[in-house]
């Protein structure tokens, strides 16, 4: 069952990590993961609207990712049926995401944002609230202590990106399995390969399409690993059969963190 994660004495932002990564150690099958059915999925999530942070134990009827559980919030499921629609691959719609929210669907940040800005506290405090980990005080936390809370939260920091020459603030991301997304300054917004084909980043980059695919083309041919999830991005069938490693992986896990090739 779930039960909120209570601290008594709360006294500095490292002791505070200390005990809670401890407690969530003890209640969770792995750090950064809440496991459950598709019930206790759905109470889970009104549960942390009212009262926290909580952690919970594993079930053995089955588990929800929280990917699943953020993808039926954005919309993206569940149809008729009831079955959550498949998070990969990835679908901006044109709409693309923040950081915050494409954290919240895959479980992936890139590392140029960092824990103690705007978007790394969002993705920190989620990060935590999963994860059992305590945030009374994050109010005045220093930078330290957003980097201590990230890495008891087992938010992993992903450092497959690259810049485009003559485009200011932009950055390429990519990691194994066809994800390629293209983030934009300005909008601070991740758009899918599909999406910056269709125009999504024109305004901001002051180009054409045809120039800002250039600047992309143009990183493929010195950048070998960008190339290939860019290849596939393009390509719907090669993107869904890439896809398949990736639908059953719970943000957070270990399981997780060697799918994005993060080391151990």
């Amino acid at each position: 069952g779930c039960h909120p994660h209570r601290a008594t004495q709360p006294v500095t932002a490292a002791r505070m990590l200390g005990g809670a990564a401890g407690s969530a150690s003890r209640k969770t099958s792995r750090p950064g993961v809440l496991v459950g059915t598709a019930g206790s999925a759905r109470n889970l999530v009104a549960s942390m609207r009212r009262i926290g942070p909580v952690t919970c134990r594993p079930s053995p009827r089955g588990r929800v990712t929280i990917s699943a559980i953020a993808a039926s919030e954005a919309g993206v499921g569940p149809g008729k049926a009831g079955v959550v629609e498949p998070v990969y691959p990835l679908t901006g719609g044109g709409k693309g995401w923040d950081p915050a929210e494409l954290h919240k669907l895959t479980g992936m940040v890139w590392a140029f944002t960092t824990p103690s800005s705007t978007d790394g506290r969002r993705i920190v405090k989620h990060a935590c609230e999963q994860a059992g980990v305590l945030l009374k005080g994050s109010s005045n936390w220093r930078k330290e202590d957003w980097e201590a809370a990230s890495t008891q939260s087992a938010v992993a920091f992903l450092t497959s990106y690259s810049s485009l020459p003559g485009m200011r603030g932009f950055r390429v991301c990519w990691a194994p399995h066809g994800i390629a997304l293209l983030y934009v300054p300005g909008v601070r917004r991740f758009y899918t390969m599909m999406d910056i084909q269709a125009g999504a980043a024109n305004a901001k980059a002051e180009k054409e399409t045809a120039g800002v695919v250039s600047a992309l083309e143009a990183l493929c041919r010195v950048n070998k690993a960008f190339a290939e999830a860019y290849a596939i991005a393009l390509d719907p069938k090669a993107a869904v059969a890439a896809s398949v490693a990736l639908q059953n992986i719970v943000p957070g896990s270990a399981e997780f963190t060697a799918a994005m090739g993060v080391p151990p």
